[in-house]
């Protein structure tokens, strides 16, 4: 008997109605820092609805003041490691990383390009980003990479897994 995990989902409507919703909340945003707060909000609220859904005490969970971080932490250990995953949690990592660059440093440029970049390229597995800056301008991409990661982590998050057993009658 072999057992098999996999994820499936009737995610096209969802995805469209995810994307509408979260371009709702930030399409008028014309700065790069909000932008980053705002769409850190939003996975947060994912991350956080997602872990309490989880428990048998919402109660006590909302009373635990998680941050980023642990609610990052406990809905990987929720999901399990799948290496399907591991791309997601990088950019979630790294959005967390320039969140935090954002609301505790004043004026570092250098720095908050360095980490909008490690973003910018983390969201594409195994490939350097490169952004041809001429063409399209990062408050541009920036907006359609927080809907990107926003939606790839609800969706990730609301997949139905579904553990098909097949049965191997030659063993």
């Amino acid at each position: 008997m072999k057992v098999e995990r996999r994820e499936t989902s009737n995610s096209d409507e969802m995805m469209k109605r995810v994307v509408n919703d979260t371009f709702l909340h930030i399409s008028s945003i014309e700065d790069e820092s909000l932008l980053i707060l705002k769409g850190h909000l939003l996975v947060e609220s994912a991350l956080r609805d997602y872990c309490k859904s989880k428990t048998v005490d919402p109660d006590a969970f909302d009373s635990a003041r998680l941050t980023f971080a642990q609610l990052l932490k406990l809905t990987q250990a929720f999901r399990g490691r799948m290496d399907e995953d591991v791309w997601i949690w990088n950019v979630l990592k790294n959005m967390n990383t320039l969140r935090n660059q954002i609301a505790h440093q004043l004026d570092n440029h250098e720095t908050f390009k360095s980490n909008k970049d490690k973003l910018f390229s983390s969201f594409v597995p195994g490939k350097p980003l490169e952004i041809d800056r001429s063409r399209v301008s990062d408050l541009y991409f920036l907006k359609h990479l927080v809907v990107g990661i926003y939606a790839s982590l609800v969706i990730k998050l609301l997949l139905v897994t579904e553990v098909a057993v097949n049965i191997d009658m030659d063993s």
